[in-house]
């Protein structure tokens, strides 16, 4: 059995993945980003994770981070999402970040 990686991630890399894979990412639809991570399974990518600036002007004061994007592809173990996503919380400890903000669609999985 292989473990999960946890990883840093290219901008391009990240954007394809999600293009692929995210439930409701529109084309052409820009994801602001200061910090990726993708998640390797057996060497494969499986999941990436944005950090960026809030989209919501009242958290868009510089030491607030959102979690912009959380794109996981079918071949991920169920505990990826999980995994990724507290790295996410480690990478923005790391970076004094103040804030971290996540949330999910009602209309999306997770």
């Amino acid at each position: 059995m292989s473990a999960l990686e946890i990883r840093p991630c290219s901008r391009a890399v990240a954007l394809r993945f999600v293009r692929a894979h995210h439930s409701h990412h529109q084309r052409g639809s820009q994801c602001a980003d200061v910090f990726r991570l993708r998640a390797l399974y057996g060497g494969e990518l499986v999941a990436v994770a944005i950090m960026g600036a809030s989209s919501a002007p009242a958290f868009d004061v510089g030491e607030a981070w959102e979690l912009t994007r959380v794109c996981v592809g079918p071949g991920a173990p169920s505990y990826t999402a999980s995994r990724i996503i507290g790295a996410c919380g480690r990478v923005m400890d790391a970076a004094g970040v103040q804030l971290g903000i996540s949330f999910t669609r009602i209309d999306e999985r997770g």
